[in-house]
């Protein structure tokens, strides 16, 4: 069954406005590269190529393919992130981790958000929320030579939300992943969706 099927099954949910901008990047040899107004980018110096392939199933979910390739003919140790924030923030949105569930959580306009991801089924890895203003000077990592973000649990206000899940990926192979982003009122449904895309990339 395809994931186009597979999501409708789940859920039935009118179309609704993308309120929750997606960017997804790739951490490697030190460094992060961002896909920002394209599907595709290849990385000629490292060897690798990340390829974003994005559904929204008619619903209220958004979710997004990913590939990883290594054109090289030795394994890559990679990182893939996600980037999550809202296109017109307020000081009355709060974004915040859930350390129990391991997913981030997006506060706004009476809404809830669930955002999520995985690589090679693998959903483990490192969450934080920083200020915007953090994000785009560089200041959400602790280490970026070894790849380690800058744990901060919540934010209130204009806010950005990072994931980082680490991969190697083999020489002259390609590697799957995704991300997803739910929306609904109840905090429960949001739980339970979540879970069933997790069961689905195992």
């Amino acid at each position: 069954m395809g994931m186009d099927m597979y999501v409708k099954n789940i859920v039935d949910f009118p179309l609704v406005k993308q309120e929750l901008i997606t960017q997804i990047g790739i951490w490697v040899d030190g460094k992060a590269f961002w896909l920002k107004s394209v599907n595709e980018k290849i990385l000629i110096e490292q060897g690798i190529s990340l390829q974003i392939k994005k559904d929204h199933f008619h619903s209220k979910i958004y979710y997004y393919g990913i590939y990883l390739t290594n054109h090289m003919s030795k394994d890559r140790d990679v990182q893939i992130l996600f980037m999550h924030q809202h296109k017109e923030a307020t000081k009355d949105h709060f974004s915040f981790i859930s350390p129990s569930e391991n997913v981030i959580y997006h506060l706004a306009n009476n809404k809830v958000y669930l955002v999520n991801g995985e690589i090679g089924g693998r959903v483990e890895g490192q969450r934080t929320v920083q200020p915007y203003w953090n994000f785009y000077n560089d200041l959400c990592w602790r280490n970026l030579d070894k790849g380690i973000l800058q744990y901060r649990p919540m934010v209130k206000g204009a806010a950005v939300s990072l994931m980082s899940i680490g991969a190697k990926i083999p020489p002259k192979k390609t590697i799957k992943g995704s991300s997803w982003v739910i929306m609904d009122e109840r905090k429960l449904e949001l739980e339970r969706l979540n879970k069933l895309f997790i069961k689905k990339t195992d």
